[in-house]
């Protein structure tokens, strides 16, 4: 495994309209996909930072009426993302599995900076969610 880019950070909001203020006309970032969201077809909205990075903005759990102890816990920031080498994602989580790295699956297509790309998730010892993704030539 080779880590060769941050692809994503998400950020919990509870305020969609004063983010996409904030992010789109103070700080200047194109949004993307908002329509597809305000339509219900995604569950959240992009802003890029580069041509290699994102910052999608999420409906806080708190505000979606998530239980306490919800994957986010309450916390501004989701998870991250690091863009890997292009490698055999399944085979790569089951070997963390067998180091004893905390995974969640299945590997799986997901929006990215790059647009849809294999991934799962796992977690660091301090309890922060990373998704590991790479991008098939």
């Amino acid at each position: 495994m080779r880590v060769i880019g941050l692809d994503h950070l998400v950020v919990n909001v509870k305020d969609m309209d004063a983010a996409l203020e904030f992010y789109g006309n103070v700080l200047g970032l194109e949004v993307l996909r908002l329509d597809q969201f305000r339509r219900g077809q995604v569950g959240f909205v992009s802003v890029r930072v580069s041509d290699r990075s994102l910052i999608d903005l999420r409906p806080s759990p708190e505000k979606a009426g998530a239980a306490a102890g919800s994957s986010a816990g309450g916390a501004n920031v989701d998870h991250f993302c690091l863009v890997l080498e292009s490698t055999d994602m399944a085979a790569l989580m089951d070997n963390l599995k067998a180091r004893g790295i905390t995974v969640a699956g299945p590997v799986s297509p997901r929006w990215g900076s790059a647009g849809n790309g294999p991934s799962f998730y796992l977690w660091d010892p301090e309890g922060n969610k990373i998704e590991l993704k790479c991008y098939e030539r």
